[in-house]
């Protein structure tokens, strides 16, 4: 899927979508599918992690709750790969306490979002991080 000239990713991915529940992950597809985004889907952290140092993409939806490896660990090991610096990381996550949403900020998350939310506005922000991104 990735082509890659002197080290860099030049047919990157616009976003991963990283979560384990289907209907999240139907919902999360379809708006990528509306905004025109190319995307992959990732069901673990595992999974999730060979596919951002695979293919880089630009923008990772990441779950907090996965198995195999967590959004925390996962957003962890993208944060410490020089190559992933600038992938932005949106962590979703039906945890909302204070201390959940500031552990995956530490973790290095560029923003975290409570689920649920609206898809309407949840669209039209994500279409701004993915333009942002592709600049």
């Amino acid at each position: 899927m990735s082509s890659e000239d002197n080290g860099t990713v030049t047919d990157r991915t616009d976003l991963l979508i990283v979560d384990d529940e289907s209907p999240m992950v139907s919902m999360l597809s379809h708006i990528a599918r509306q905004l025109g985004a190319r995307y992959d889907v990732a069901r673990d952290g595992e999974e999730a992690l060979e596919k951002i140092r695979e293919n880089r993409p630009r923008v990772v939806i990441l779950d907090v709750a996965m198995p195999k490896m967590d959004g925390l660990q996962v957003c962890r090991a993208v944060r410490s790969d020089p190559k992933l610096a600038d992938t932005y990381v949106l962590m979703l996550s039906g945890h909302v306490q204070e201390e959940n949403v500031q552990a995956g900020l530490a973790a290095g998350a560029d923003e975290y979002q409570p689920k649920p939310f609206s898809t309407i506005q949840f669209r039209r922000h994500l279409a701004e991080i993915i333009d942002r991104q592709r600049e």
